[in-house]
């Protein structure tokens, strides 16, 4: 096809070549005429498709800070009323009590020990050995838990029946009535830690879910209660006789001590000496459950005087 491409003193390869070439452009032309004109509409939509997407990701991630940030603040506000409720001078009170312990013939105050197991308590037992080291002591009444004596003081056994005690040792304590030393200070201790910063510092709603998580530990709602309460009972178990062969648990024949103090005061509210034999308990039972049922059947003595003999 006629071109100004060629002129006569060409070759005849290179006149086909460039020939070639002028009309295969020509076709593309004649068949696609609106290619370039589609190339720039994509080139738009592509464009527009990043404007978008832009736009998209931007408002998804404010919309994620935004609830994050709503997320951390319900944490806090939770974390202040919790933190809110625990009495002034908590733990300077729990510390005292930890002190008095170790004293020995403090007088008491008259009072009725079923007047104040109606209400919440905190649960302290512990051997007197344990306690002739002062400085001990706290870590001592830390580690005491709730145990049958405290279980069978606030839901008494209907009588003295091996039977009875068996299935009232068997027993969870009631919630919310009696609460181990350690679960207070627990509890303080959690308080006074790093919760409230690492929560400040948490970027991410993972994390935000983490530290809501442990606010409602069942753990930490108890120490709560435990911090409410207004008094402290303390057992001491006496050394038992020289010579006197004990349990496969430990048990033995001794004198048990017990005493009530205010939290607050330290004042000791009501006192008691008791002493505990497991000879009246079936060897069967003995081999496991000694020192649980001779704690069960004090309890029962101590609310019910007259009941002190079982039935036969």
């Amino acid at each position: 096809m006629p071109t100004f491409l060629v002129t006569s003193r060409m070759s005849k390869e290179l006149r086909a070549r460039v020939e070639a070439s002028v009309q295969a452009d020509l076709r593309q032309r004649t068949l696609f005429p609106n290619r370039a004109r589609r190339f720039r509409y994509l080139r738009v939509l592509i464009g527009l498709c990043a404007v978008v997407l832009a736009v998209f990701l931007v408002t998804t991630y404010r919309q994620s800070r935004r609830e994050v940030e709503e997320r951390r603040s319900k944490i806090l506000v939770e974390y202040q009323r919790m933190k809110a409720a625990i009495p002034v001078g908590a733990r300077a009170h729990l510390q005292d009590l930890a002190h008095r312990m170790t004293d020995v013939g403090t007088s008491a105050e008259n009072g009725a020990l079923q007047d104040f197991l109606a209400r919440p308590f905190l649960y302290v037992r512990a051997e007197r050995r344990e306690l002739e080291r002062k400085a001990e002591v706290l870590g001592v009444a830390r580690e005491s838990s709730v145990d049958a004596l405290a279980t069978c003081l606030v839901t008494p056994p209907a009588n003295l029946r091996e039977s009875t005690l068996l299935r009232a040792i068997g027993r969870a304590p009631a919630p919310d009535r009696v609460f181990a030393f350690g679960e207070a200070l627990d509890a303080l201790d959690f308080f006074d830690s790093s919760f409230e910063g690492e929560v400040k510092a948490a970027q991410h709603m993972q994390e935000l879910e983490h530290y809501a998580s442990r606010l409602q530990r069942d753990a930490l709602a108890r120490g709560l209660g435990a911090l409410s309460a207004k008094a402290l009972l303390f057992i001491v178990d006496e050394p038992k006789a020289s010579g006197v062969v004990s349990d496969f648990d430990g048990e033995a024949p001794h004198d048990v001590v017990l005493r009530i103090f205010e939290v607050e005061s330290g004042r000791v509210l009501w006192q008691h000496r008791s002493t505990v034999d497991p000879a009246w308990i079936s060897d069967k039972s003995r081999l496991a459950y000694s020192r649980p049922l001779d704690s069960c059947r004090l309890a029962h003595e101590l609310l019910s005087p007259a009941a002190a003999t079982p039935p036969p």
